[in-house]
């Protein structure tokens, strides 16, 4: 009781909370708890302010990667206090926001999964089953946020897990499937769980969807890659060889495993002179970054006879297309129809590291071809043709040159007079049918020193002038004279 002996009001904490001074709020909760302790209204003030503290330590969480060992002690001793509240509404809003911090910092945490039980799957509002909205983006629901924290601990191979435990888990996984099968993350780490368990065909089942949306992403290919690794050592070098190509560029000692997962299979076919290169690599990797070579688990296949005589030879399976053998085994575990298309290179984004090819005239009729995922379009000019291989509405599998001239009425040649307007960084080409053909500033800075009237000729591709709003054609490519 307070000093003239009458109950502490719960709107008291409330107040000290949202003035900032938590210490005193939970000061007065701890007391109106002891006066009080199944006040409904004094519990929901005491909750705040035990959200409060979870919060502040996601918070410390977000700043610091992750919480030390003294943290999580405190968080369960919030938890403990919040579970003592049984006139709390759940599913309520508490509930929810208590949750929704406490994801925020699970990973690293031991006694996630028995929370995560406790906490219990059917204590959802409505909303809390919907998207969320912010600033125009959408965000995961809270219950699929949930269910995704859950498959991250399971595919956890630090912490250990009781068969009670994760009985329960698979099962939560299987719910959260069921509710959100198109959910990326939610698949890759089932897949995992799969995987370890060793229902290496159901991983991939989990796993196809990923890659068809992450085909470009390493390290997609290297989970796809390790489901074969014993029943299909073929598939899983292609996979994993691919891997690693995407994944140049990357620092290299993120390479490391997907590098020594090679070498365990390739000494296992007796393809010695690709282990060799990979040990090589993984050898010098480590020097590089100041690792003892003598302490890495390389050191037993560096006295081997193989290594000592194939670890000079240039050559491996990295040669071979190994993008074309992995698509082609995405393509057999997750079919999908293709249509192919002939486009042509209107520009290069540098900054991007990307080339855009246009089908037609309007903006979407155009598919992005990443560096990254189609080495053969860097250094390809504007104005070249390309035969596209995609999705209908997706992004491009394959691509390859075409050799041919024009497409009527989207891409032609064009032979005119140039127009120069003053103080302009681009020109225009009248033409022979009266088309006035305009020639962006990249383009014109090619043909050098020039003046009006003088006669030139290219390629120009019809395209949508949004000034104007109207079709007009645009020069691809200019050189002077027919």
């Amino acid at each position: 009781m307070k000093d003239g002996g009458t109950m502490i009001d719960h709107r008291l904490i409330t107040e000290s909370r949202k003035a900032g001074k938590l210490e005193e709020a939970l000061a007065l909760a701890k007391k109106a708890m002891s006066e009080a302790p199944h006040d409904p209204y004094v519990q929901s003030a005491y909750g705040w302010v035990l959200y409060e503290q979870v919060k502040k330590l996601a918070e410390s969480a977000k700043e610091n990667e992750k919480l030390k060992e003294a943290d999580f002690r405190s968080l369960k001793a919030i938890l403990r206090e919040y579970a003592r509240l049984d006139r709390v509404e759940k599913p309520g809003m508490l509930h929810s926001n208590i949750l929704n911090q406490v994801l925020k910092l699970h990973s690293g945490w031991p006694d996630f999964l028995p929370f995560a039980r406790w906490w219990g799957e059917g204590l959802f509002r409505d909303e809390d089953r919907e998207p969320q909205l912010w600033q125009g983006k959408k965000y995961p629901s809270l219950e699929s946020k949930y269910y995704l924290a859950v498959a991250k601990e399971l595919d956890n191979e630090d912490h250990t897990i009781s068969a009670d435990i994760r009985s329960w888990a698979e099962q939560i996984l299987k719910h959260g499937l069921e509710k959100y099968p198109d959910d990326i993350w939610l698949l890759y780490h089932t897949g995992q769980v799969l995987a370890q368990k060793g229902d290496n065909e159901a991983a991939r089942k989990c796993l196809a969807p990923v890659l068809r949306e992450k085909k470009g992403e390493g390290w997609a290919w290297a989970a796809l890659g390790r489901t074969f690794a014993g029943e299909d050592p073929e598939r899983a070098l292609s996979c994993l060889f691919y891997a690693l190509e995407l994944d140049k560029g990357k620092k290299e000692l993120m390479t490391l495993g997907i590098r020594r997962e090679l070498v365990n299979i390739l000494v296992r076919l007796k393809r010695y002179e690709e282990a060799a290169q990979q040990c090589r690599a993984i050898c010098t990797i480590l020097e590089k970054n100041g690792y003892t070579v003598t302490k890495a688990p390389e050191k037993d296949c560096l006295r081997t006879e193989w290594y000592r005589k194939f670890k000079d030879l240039n050559k491996g399976i990295i040669e071979r297309d190994v993008r074309g053998e992995a698509f082609k085994i995405l393509q057999d575990l997750a079919p999908k129809t293709f249509i192919e298309k002939i486009g042509i290179l209107d520009n290069h984004n540098l900054e991007k590291a990307l080339a855009f090819v246009v089908f037609g005239p309007h903006e979407n009729e155009r598919t992005p071809l990443k560096y990254k995922h189609f080495p053969s379009i860097r250094g390809a000019a504007p104005g070249t043709m390309w035969l596209v291989k995609m999705e209908e509405g997706g992004f491009a599998e394959e691509i390859t040159p075409v050799e041919q001239k024009e497409i009527p009425g989207f891409f032609e040649t064009f032979a005119g007079k140039l127009e120069i307007p003053p103080n302009k960084p681009f020109a225009f080409v009248r033409d022979r049918k009266g088309n006035r053909i305009f020639v962006p500033g990249e383009t014109y800075g090619t043909l050098g020193l020039v003046v009006e009237g003088q006669v030139c000729s290219g390629k120009a591709i019809k395209t949508w002038d949004k000034k104007k709003k109207e079709l007009g054609w645009k020069a691809l490519e200019i050189r002077i004279g027919k």
